[in-house]
C-alpha cells in the first residue's frame, strides 16, 4: 500500500478480509486515515491490523489470522534516487525478504550473473496459452532532471548493458522473438540486455510447430488476394502473431500490404486488396 492513506471502507474491509485469509499486507505509513473523498477520520480504518511501536529492523510485523500486516518505519520515498548512486542495497534487500516471507516468488526468475539480485532490469511474463512470454527491459530513471541535486541527475548506471541470468521452471524450448530464431532446450540461459531496447523471449515445454503460407499463384487487378498462415501441427500457445511483409519486383517492402497477422490456434489470415 504505498502511501494508501485515503480508502473506502469497502477497501478496508476488502484489504482485512485479504490478511485474514493467509495475505501479507505492506504499508509505508499509516494507510485508511482518510475515507475515499479525502476527509481525515477520527480514527485510521486499518488501525487494529498494523504496528505502530518505533522499533528497530526497518518495519513491523503484526500476525493477522492466518496472514500479517507490515508497517515500515524506514523511509523508501528517496529509492528512485538512491538506486541511481548505487545506495539502494538496504531496501531493495529488505523488500526480497518481505516478498520471500510471504511466499512470493518469480516462476520466472532473472538475477545476476552470480545469482543476486538485480538493479535496473525490468521483468515482465505473460502467459499465452501453454507458452510464456518473458520480456527484458533496462529501466533507467526517465526525468532525471527533476531529481534535485547534480549527484543523482545521471542515469550513467543503467545506461548501459547489463548481463543477466533467466532460470526457467523447467527445462523448456527457447525462442529470441525479436531475432525469430529458436535458442534450443534450455533451463537456464545468460543475455545481455542493452540499454533501451527490450528483449523479448517465448517458452514451451513443447516445441512450436513451424508454419505454412498460403498465398494465391496469380491475383487480378481489382480483386483480393488472400493470405493465410497456420501451423503444421498442434502449438501449446494459444495465439501467435507472425508478420507478413509484402515486396514489390524491386525487393522494396510495401508498407500499406505488409502487418502481423494473429493466428489463435488455428490459421491466420491477411486480405490483400489490389488495385486495378
Amino acid at each position: 500500500l504505498p502511501r494508501s492513506t485515503a480508502m473506502s471502507a469497502r477497501e478496508a474491509d476488502a484489504l482485512r478480509d485479504f490478511a485474514t485469509r493467509g495475505g501479507t499486507i505492506i504499508a509505508d505509513g499509516e494507510p485508511g486515515v482518510f475515507d475515499e473523498h479525502c476527509k481525515r477520520l477520527e480514527k485510521g480504518q486499518l488501525s487494529d491490523l498494523f504496528d505502530r511501536t518505533s522499533q528497530g529492523g526497518g518495519f513491523n510485523s503484526r500476525p493477522v489470522a492466518r496472514g500479517k500486516a507490515v508497517l515500515l518505519n524506514t523511509p523508501i520515498l528517496n529509492y528512485h534516487q538512491d538506486r541511481l548512486v548505487n545506495k539502494e542495497g538496504p531496501i531493495h534487500a529488505m523488500f526480497g525478504d518481505l516478498l520471500r516471507s510471504a511466499g512470493v516468488r518469480p516462476v520466472i526468475a532473472v538475477t545476476g550473473t552470480t545469482g543476486k539480485p538485480v538493479v535496473g532490469i525490468e521483468a515482465h511474463t505473460f502467459r499465452n496459452g501453454g507458452a510464456n512470454i518473458l520480456a527484458l527491459m533496462t529501466n533507467p530513471q526517465l526525468r532525471v532532471d527533476d531529481l534535485g541535486p547534480p549527484e543523482f541527475r545521471s542515469n550513467e548506471r543503467f545506461a548501459k548493458p547489463m548481463t543477466v541470468r533467466i532460470t526457467l521452471p523447467t527445462e523448456s524450448f527457447v525462442y529470441d522473438m525479436r531475432a525469430g530464431k529458436p535458442l534450443g532446450r534450455k533451463r537456464e540461459m545468460t543475455v545481455t540486455v542493452e540499454p533501451y531496447a527490450p528483449q523479448i523471449y517465448s517458452m514451451s515445454t513443447e516445441e512450436l510447430p513451424s508454419f505454412e503460407l498460403s498465398v494465391p499463384s496469380r491475383v487480378a487487378r481489382g480483386s483480393d488476394a488472400l493470405v493465410s498462415i497456420r501451423p503444421t501441427a498442434t502449438s501449446s500457445a494459444a495465439t501467435h502473431v507472425m508478420h507478413i511483409e509484402v515486396t514489390n519486383p524491386s525487393g522494396e517492402s510495401i508498407e500499406y500490404y505488409s502487418g502481423n497477422i494473429r493466428a489463435p490456434r488455428a490459421a491466420g489470415v491477411k486480405l490483400l486488396p489490389i488495385a486495378a
